[in-house]
């Protein structure tokens, strides 16, 4: 996509954009954060002039499943070779992207508030 703002335009190449793009609908673990059906989930120009606008930022709100999935790959832990482990990995990874590239924001307060719940209910 060729963009008139440079610092929308994509920092990798379309098609590995289109390699994440279906990794993330294959995990199929997205919902719309747009009033209209999702046939355009997938449009990072959507994401990217909603961000512009004046109204709310999308935001992507993580559980801690994946925010410690995340946090392991940022430590560089081994993913094991298990085929569901090694996809589910991936699957993070590509959401992970897939955001950063659509500048939608990546809200990890839903891992504090379990861990909160938790250590509460445990005491």
């Amino acid at each position: 996509m060729k963009s008139s703002f440079p610092f929308l335009s994509l920092p990798i190449s379309p098609r590995d954009f289109q390699k994440i793009v279906e990794m993330v609908k294959g995990a199929n673990w997205l919902l719309s954060p747009f009033d209209e059906p999702d046939d355009n989930l997938f449009d990072r120009q959507r994401y990217i002039e909603a961000s512009l606008d004046s109204g709310p930022r999308c935001a992507a709100i993580i559980d801690s499943n994946i925010f410690y999935r995340i946090v392991s790959l940022a430590r560089g832990h081994k993913v094991n070779n298990e085929e569901e482990s090694t996809e589910s990995y991936r699957a993070i990874a590509a959401h992970m992207a897939f955001f950063q590239l659509c500048n939608i924001l990546i809200e990890p307060n839903m891992p504090l508030y379990e861990g909160a719940v938790q250590k509460r209910t445990m005491s």
